[in-house]
């Protein structure tokens, strides 16, 4: 429930840390938004009800990038994925993948 103080022992405890989670600025699930109006569901990892979620927390690629930067946390690596298609995302991960990966360091 304390992401930010989950995430400061995580780098007390370890030189670095992985940490991964489902993008919710995935271009589908926004999609899903604009047009239908209620919460976004898709096929992939992010495919249940808002109801039913074992998601907690509901934010972005974006969203994680400046809370590192903001607390002065180093990002090594960003891994982002589009479940769905199986697939490594290349290009504007914020839009097109809807899980990452990071490894990151105090």
């Amino acid at each position: 429930m304390d992401v930010e103080r989950i995430i400061t022992e995580m780098l007390r405890v370890g030189r670095q840390s992985i940490v991964s989670f489902p993008n919710f600025a995935y271009h589908k699930l926004r999609n899903m938004l604009m047009e239908q109006g209620k919460s976004p569901v898709s096929s992939g990892l992010l495919r249940h009800a808002w109801y039913n979620t074992p998601n907690i927390r509901f934010f972005t690629i974006a969203d994680f990038e400046e809370f590192c930067q903001d607390r002065h946390i180093r990002i090594h690596k960003r891994i982002a994925l589009d479940t769905e298609e199986g697939r490594v995302v290349a290009g504007d991960a914020n839009l097109l993948a809807d899980m990452a990966i990071f490894v990151i360091s105090g």
